[in-house]
């Protein structure tokens, strides 16, 4: 009886060695894994930023062309062409006016609807 008992005790050991082995090998790939993916979402990241900047120099190029096809012969309002003047007053106010602009410590913002200033 007490070989059987050893017996057992030594699987026991054995089994118990292996999975803690196991669990081990397990841990060490999960933190391998972890501190790839970190390095992936820092290139990723940077990519990322690389591409948003270029994006902002691309729609920057594209406001400038568009500013020169619009006011390639000047800005006119007594223009005959009505719509080429709201065009281009519509260009002007939603590429490069801020909605709300600061003058002497207030803030004034645009009507959305109307385009009037509002304190």
């Amino acid at each position: 009886m007490e070989a059987r008992r050893a017996k057992r005790r030594a699987r026991s050991m054995l089994s118990q060695r292996k999975y803690r082995a196991n669990q081990k090998a397990s841990n060490s790939q999960l933190e391998a894994d972890v501190q790839s993916l970190e390095m992936s979402n820092l290139r990723l990241e940077a990519r990322r930023s690389v591409l948003h900047d270029r994006q902002g120099v691309s729609d920057c190029m594209e406001a400038v062309r568009e500013f020169g096809r619009l006011f390639e012969r000047g800005y006119n309002p007594a223009s005959k062409d009505w719509r080429h003047t709201q065009r281009q007053e519509a260009f002007v106010r939603d590429s490069f006016v801020s909605p709300t602009l600061h003058f002497r410590g207030k803030v004034l913002r645009r009507c959305i609807t109307c385009d009037d200033v509002i304190s």
